[in-house]
């Protein structure tokens, strides 16, 4: 059988307030520009455009829904004999924040909080040890380091492709960068620097308050400038 690569995407947790589990796909509720898109393909859709806050049973039957499409993925290909030569990685783009963290935090791309940038990172990798958490600190650059190298057999440096590390190396990240639309943040495990496009920035700590005591470390911004730089050329 010849390889085969399959991207699933669920966006449903952006779109949706209510379970399609329990409700026909034309009575779940819209909000925001994936109601508008979809309206063009789903006809007699109910969409509120007026500031939404979804409810803990919105978010938690919608991630059972999720699941449950996750669970259909799994289930096909275990039919299919798949399972003993698939490598399959679970993830997300970024948390959903819903005011926890202040009420100008809503949903995502509104901050640096740990809601907006925590992931789930579900790996399942034919041989490897089943059911390991690991605890280090991760991020996305890690998953194509971590493929190229122990799926692919890229045995040349990760370095020389990417700013990631392989995931099984266990190396945690002392710091690392997470962008937004117009911005970036430079995370590091004692505090939050933002910058902003006008060359201001500001230091917060993890309850994502402005920090009192800013650090002001050159090395680390001098590593930051380098890694952003990297794969540009004049």
């Amino acid at each position: 059988m010849r390889p085969l690569l399959i991207l699933v995407l669920a966006v449903t947790m952006l779109v949706a307030v209510a379970s399609p589990a329990s409700e026909p796909a034309a009575a779940v509720r819209l909000h925001g520009d994936f109601a508008r898109l979809l309206e063009r393909y789903v006809e007699d859709v109910s969409v509120d455009y007026e500031a939404w806050v979804a409810s803990d049973e919105d978010v938690e039957a919608l991630g059972r829904y999720v699941d449950s499409l996750v669970g259909r993925v799994l289930e096909d290909l275990e039919r299919r004999g798949l399972m003993d030569n698939t490598v399959i990685v679970i993830t997300s783009d970024h948390g959903e924040e819903f005011g926890e963290s202040g009420p100008k935090l809503q949903k995502h791309g509104s901050g640096y909080t740990r809601n907006q940038l925590v992931t789930p990172m579900v790996l399942y990798w034919p041989g490897r040890p089943g059911g390991v958490a690991y605890q280090h600190r991760t991020s996305h650059y890690d998953i194509v380091p971590t493929l190229m190298q122990d799926l692919f057999g890229c045995g040349n440096p990760a370095s020389d492709y990417s700013a990631g590390n392989n995931l099984f190396e266990l190396k945690p990240w002392d710091w690392m960068i997470a962008g937004s639309y117009y911005n970036y943040a430079v995370l590091e495990p004692d505090q939050v620097t933002i910058t902003f496009p006008n060359g201001l920035y500001e230091v917060r700590d993890w309850d994502y308050q402005l920090s009192r005591t800013p650090q002001f470390r050159g090395a680390v911004l001098e590593q930051v400038s380098e890694q952003n730089a990297r794969y540009f050329r004049d």
